[in-house]
C-alpha cells in the first residue's frame, strides 16, 4: 500500500487545468523542412552593408568581374568611347589637303618656267577658298573674285550657246589676268606682265589647268 501510494498518479483534467491542445503540441515539436543544399538564412544586412571576405556579392553590391551575384552593367550605363574613326578621317583630309597644295605649287612653278612673263598664279575652290598661291600679299579677295568671274563666264557661255567654257582673259594697261576651270571644283587664275605672248599663255595655262584637275580628282577635300 505504501508503494502504491508513492507511485505518481495521473493528473486528471480539471476546470482550471484542461488538457493541452494536440495541434499546439505537434507544431512545437516539428522541425522546418529544408531542401538539400539550401543554406540557413543568415543575419539580414542592409543594401549598403559590407560583404563577407568569401561570400558572394549581392545584387546591388559592387562585386568584382566574374564574382557570382554580380549584375553586369547595361549598355546604357557603359561610358561611350570617343569616335576614333571621325578623328582619323579629319586627319586624313588634312594630309590630303597639304599634299594637294604642294602639288599645286609645283604646277605653278612649272608654269613660270614655261612662261617667264607670268607674275604668279592662284588656285581656289569654286566657293572662293584659296588653296594655293605663289603671289605675295593678300590673295583672299583675288580668290573670291576669281570664283565669281568663272561662274559668270561659264553661265554666259552656256546662255550664248558657245559650247563649253575654256578661259576668260582680261586685258589691262599693266598686264593680263587669265581664268581657267581646273575641273569642276578648282579655278586657276594666272597673272602676267604686259607684252606677254598670249598664244603661249593660253596654251600653257590650259595645260596647267588640266594637270590641276587631275590632281584634285584624286582627293575629296575640295568636293
Amino acid at each position: 500500500m505504501e508503494a502504491r501510494d508513492r507511485e505518481p498518479q495521473a493528473t486528471l483534467p480539471t476546470r482550471d487545468r484542461p488538457y493541452p491542445e494536440p495541434a499546439a503540441s505537434r507544431d512545437r515539436d516539428l522541425v522546418p523542412f529544408r531542401e538539400s543544399g539550401a543554406e540557413s538564412p543568415g543575419p539580414a544586412t542592409g543594401p549598403s552593408g559590407p560583404s563577407g571576405p568569401s561570400g558572394p556579392s549581392g545584387p546591388s553590391g559592387a562585386g568584382t568581374p566574374g564574382t557570382p551575384g554580380t549584375v553586369p552593367a547595361s549598355p546604357a550605363q557603359t561610358p561611350s568611347t570617343p569616335d576614333g574613326e571621325g578623328v582619323s578621317r579629319r586627319e586624313r583630309a588634312r594630309r590630303e589637303l597639304a599634299l594637294l597644295r604642294d602639288r599645286l605649287h609645283e604646277e605653278m612653278a612649272l608654269l613660270r618656267e614655261r612662261v617667264p612673263e607670268v607674275n604668279g598664279s592662284i588656285a581656289c575652290s569654286v566657293d572662293g577658298l584659296t588653296l594655293a598661291s605663289d603671289l605675295r600679299g593678300e590673295t583672299e579677295q583675288i580668290g573670291a573674285l576669281s570664283s565669281a568671274v568663272l561662274a559668270l563666264s561659264s553661265r554666259l557661255t552656256a546662255m550664248a550657246d558657245k559650247g563649253s567654257f575654256e578661259e576668260t582673259l582680261i586685258s589691262g594697261d599693266n598686264g593680263y589676268a587669265a581664268f581657267y576651270a581646273a575641273g569642276p571644283t578648282i579655278v586657276l587664275t594666272v597673272l602676267a606682265r604686259p607684252g606677254t605672248n598670249l598664244g603661249l599663255l593660253r596654251l600653257e595655262g590650259r595645260k596647267t589647268a588640266v594637270r590641276m584637275a587631275a590632281l584634285t580628282s584624286r582627293t575629296s577635300t575640295t568636293h
